[in-house]
C-alpha cells in the first residue's frame, strides 16, 4: 500500500529528528548551561522512552544506532537478534511511538 504524501513527509521528519540525536549529546555536554540545551534533552528523552519502548536489552543498541546514524542499514548492524523484516517491523513501531511522543 502506497503512503500519503503526509505519511511520507512526517516519517521523512521524523529520521531527521533522530539523526540529530548525536549532534544534541554532544551540544549538552559542551554548553550544559545553555537555553537550548532543555529543549535538547527533552528531543533526547522522547527518543530513549520511545526506544525503551519498543526493544529490549539485545535490540536497543542496534536500533539507536539505526536510527540516529546515517547509511546505517541492517546489513551493517553487525549481530542483530531478529530477522531483517522483523528489525524494520520495529522500527516503524518505533517512529509510530515516537509521532505520538512529539505530536501530543
Amino acid at each position: 500500500m502506497k503512503k500519503s504524501r503526509l505519511q511520507w513527509m512526517s516519517e521523512t521528519e521524523l529520521k531527521w529528528f533522530c539523526r540529530q540525536y548525536n549532534d544534541k549529546l554532544k551540544y549538552i555536554k559542551q554548553y550544559p548551561n545553555d537555553a537550548k540545551t532543555s529543549d535538547y534533552l527533552r528531543d533526547i528523552n522522547m527518543i530513549d522512552i520511545a526506544l525503551h519502548i519498543v526493544t529490549d536489552e539485545a535490540t536497543y543498541e542496534p536500533l539507536k544506532k539505526h536510527i540516529t546514524n546515517k547509511n546505517m542499514p541492517y546489513e551493517r548492524l553487525g549481530a542483530v537478534p531478529m530477522g531483517r523484516r522483523q528489525f524494520y517491523n520495529m522500527r516503524s513501531k518505533f517512529f509510530e511511538i515516537l509521532r505520538r511522543l512529539r505530536y501530543a
